[in-house]
């Protein structure tokens, strides 16, 4: 049905989605105001994905207090101005890890574009023995999926794996913190001090770490 679909006017595509949904999904899709539909329905990026950062979800919530306001007290005023954040809204700052992983990153990368080599991924291994730097053929992480209606050749999705390590971790203790008030908070942003040299627990369980402490320059 993608092919029928791509070929629709675009003042079309909104009812022949609707009328293949549940009645839920079809009152639901029918309730959004047209620039959120529109984007919903718009081109998909390279990889086949939404392009979520560009459905104003900011101005929905506006517009949706507004109406709410009005239902409420017609008498009340309401205006608001939006503020699109991003990343910027939704990721923490740089942690150290994060400062002394990407460095490395960048010299290993540069050491590659020195020495005249291209097609390769940096990265960055033994992170809790100093690093190692080791170069990753682009060629080797590609795979075959059928986009637009032809093979391509891909970098395949970074999914969460349900048999990782760290997968594994959370599953075996999903019921205790659901159920008790658990949780693990180092506190803000550090940059000296016990727990600044701390490697995110998700890497050190699925590298087989046997400590969290990162040790690289």
């Amino acid at each position: 049905e993608a092919t029928a679909f791509a070929a629709l006017a675009d003042d079309r595509k909104a009812a022949f989605v609707e009328s293949r949904l549940s009645a839920d999904n079809g009152k639901l899709l029918a309730s959004l105001p047209h620039y959120i539909v529109d984007m919903l329905l718009a081109e998909r990026d390279s990889h086949g994905n939404l392009q979520v950062s560009l459905i104003p979800t900011e101005q929905l919530l506006i517009d949706m207090t507004k109406a709410r306001v009005k239902e409420l007290d017609g008498k009340v005023p309401f205006a608001a101005h939006s503020h699109f954040l991003g990343y910027e809204g939704r990721c923490g700052a740089p942690t150290l890890f994060d400062a002394a992983y990407t460095y490395n990153l960048g010299l290993t990368a540069g050491s590659l574009i020195l020495d005249g080599h291209s097609g390769y991924m940096a990265t960055i291994t033994g992170l809790t023995s100093g690093g190692v730097p080791q170069a990753i053929p682009l060629a080797g992480l590609l795979n075959i999926e059928r986009r637009h209606g032809q093979d391509e050749f891909v970098i395949e999705k970074a999914l969460v794996k349900m048999d990782s390590p760290a997968m594994q971790f959370f599953t075996s203790r999903r019921d205790e913190w659901a159920a008790s008030d658990l949780f693990t908070s180092p506190g803000p942003r550090q940059f000296w001090g016990p727990t600044t040299h701390q490697q995110p627990i998700s890497v050190a369980l699925n590298s087989g770490s046997h400590s969290l402490m990162f040790k690289i320059g």
